[in-house]
């Protein structure tokens, strides 16, 4: 297929589709050839197939009912691309489609684009979020301590649909793998979204909240060769997009929003929040994961083996731990 000219750089002020366009024309986003369903060896080759643009309009925020659709699928491809952009990505090898891409992949221009590609995205793909949320009827400490334990207590009463429909199928070595690969298209993106909240100047604030940011953050790094055995059991890299055609929106849009709440230093708070949410969703799905995995592929799930454990009094504590000197201060 041939590859999208570029053209000249837009300015903000024009229209949102056009500037969309102009970024997805980057060589390293060209549309897939038959024969890049997996590209574990090319962390740059992210295909967001730009001649579909051609017909969505990114303009406005999704609805809630139309997250799933084509235009949520390939704005979580672009959105990725541009939070990927400040992280390193090191190919296992040096070959002349991966040079080419690198470069493109880190261009001064695909730098300029990603900024002005990012508030565009991040409103198409997040605005509907803030009609979906219940305030607090008073924001205090043990408002949120109640509403996190009521959260915790109503999630701990029900099991993971996905998970048991894995169980259920005929070829559960092939849904299993499937599973996994959903997996490893959030899972380092939000770690790394993780490591990106520690950065900058806490300690005037809440001086306990930087390292337990940065301990969480190390729990993954520690933790990478276990998750390099659970994915080779099914024949898995964990290269990253290695699998980027076969990631699904809504695992896409898993790392995207921590990353979004991360990146926007206003949404502090929200993060918070979003960062208790994925340690509560991680611990409380562990062990019925950790059964489907051994079950359909055997593989080494030890990766599985130190995670959070999550009760009552300890969800009271983290609140404390994350909260309190904010709501002393502010």
């Amino acid at each position: 297929m041939a590859e999208a000219k570029e053209s000249a750089l837009p300015h903000e002020a024009q229209d949102p589709n056009a500037i969309l366009k102009a970024f997805a024309a980057n060589r390293a986003f060209r549309a897939a050839e038959w024969d890049e369903l997996t590209t574990e060896g090319n962390p740059y080759r992210r295909p967001v197939r730009p001649d579909d643009l051609a017909w969505l309009d990114y303009s406005r925020p999704l609805a809630p009912a139309d997250v799933l659709k084509l235009s949520g699928l390939l704005g979580h491809r672009m959105l990725r691309n541009v939070y990927d952009l400040d992280a390193l990505y090191l190919p296992p090898k040096e070959v002349a489609a991966v040079t080419s891409d690198h470069e493109a992949f880190y261009s001064q221009r695909n730098r300029e684009l990603s900024a002005l590609a990012k508030p565009i995205l991040e409103q198409h793909l997040f605005g509907f979020l803030d009609g979906e949320r219940t305030p607090l009827p008073r924001p205090t400490r043990a408002a949120v301590e109640s509403h996190v334990v009521g959260y915790f207590e109503e999630r701990r009463g029900r099991r993971n649909q996905g998970l048991d429909a894995v169980l259920k199928t005929g070829d559960k070595r092939e849904a299993a793998t499937f599973l996994l690969l959903q997996l490893s298209a959030f899972t380092p993106a939000m770690n790394t979204a993780i490591g990106r909240a520690a950065l900058g100047e806490y300690d005037l604030a809440h001086d306990a909240l930087r390292p337990m940011l940065l301990d969480q953050y190390s729990s993954w790094v520690a933790a990478a060769p276990a998750y390099g055995r659970l994915l080779d059991g099914a024949g898995l890299k964990t290269a990253a997009a290695a699998y980027w055609q076969l990631y699904l929106s809504s695992s896409l849009a898993r790392g995207n929003h921590l990353h979004h709440l991360s990146v926007n230093r206003e949404h502090l708070f929200a993060f918070l929040g979003a960062l208790m949410h994925m340690k509560i969703d991680a611990a409380l799905h562990r062990e019925q994961l950790r059964t489907v995995l051994d079950t359909c592929l055997e593989t080494d799930t030890g990766y599985f083996e130190n995670g959070y454990e999550v009760t009552e009094a300890g969800l009271l504590t983290r609140v404390d731990q994350l909260l309190a000197p904010l709501i002393d201060r502010y």
